[in-house]
């Protein structure tokens, strides 16, 4: 029985292992008809070698669990059908989620408190590189053209603008503020 128990653990892990193992040998051949100059066509290296790693190294192991759990203990995962149902809420279930409301509103006030708000002066490259892609946006009414992406889309173009459109001011301020929003929605 303890055997059985951690057997998914086990395997699970010599798949992660034998991930590693094969890390350097998955290589996808590298392809350049546009002729490209760079560090990948100077080395014949293909952009989606480390996706293709990543992806096997992540999912490869989790999708194993996942169904040796789900063939196994089959009757046992829906079993617990019934204790993710929703139930009717009755009124002595309120305490309950007001106590776990003012646990989460104090948790966050407690951490806006102790945050380092950005008191530092103004880094005109990164914070232009920011702004940039939204006054550009502003501007000709595309996201790409002018702007370069350093992170992604939504981080370097995206949440400015809708700071730009929440505080109804375009300046680093109010991008600032935005970002410090987010993280409070992300924390809970």
């Amino acid at each position: 029985m303890f055997y059985n128990k951690l057997l998914p653990y086990i395997l699970t892990i010599i798949i992660i292992i034998i991930n590693t193992l094969i890390w350097s040998k998955i290589n996808i051949p590298y392809l350049n008809p546009e002729d490209v100059r760079g560090n990948y066509s100077i080395n014949n290296y293909s952009v989606h070698n480390d996706t293709l790693r990543f992806l096997l190294y992540v999912f490869v192991p989790l999708i194993f669990f996942f169904t040796y759990n789900f063939i196994i203990k089959y009757k046992e995962i829906f079993a617990y059908k019934n204790f993710l149902k929703i139930k009717k809420i009755y009124k002595d279930d309120y305490n309950g989620y007001l106590k776990i409301f003012l646990f989460l509103f104090i948790s966050v006030f407690i951490s806006y408190l102790s945050i380092d708000l950005p008191i530092h002066k103004l880094d005109i490259f990164h914070d232009g590189q920011l702004l940039t892609g939204a006054i550009n946006y502003f501007e000709k009414g595309t996201f790409w053209d002018g702007s370069y992406l350093n992170t992604g889309l939504f981080y370097d173009q995206i949440s400015t603008i809708l700071a730009f459109k929440l505080f109804n001011i375009a300046s680093v301020g109010s991008y600032r503020i935005f970002q410090i929003i987010l993280q409070f929605f992300t924390a809970i």
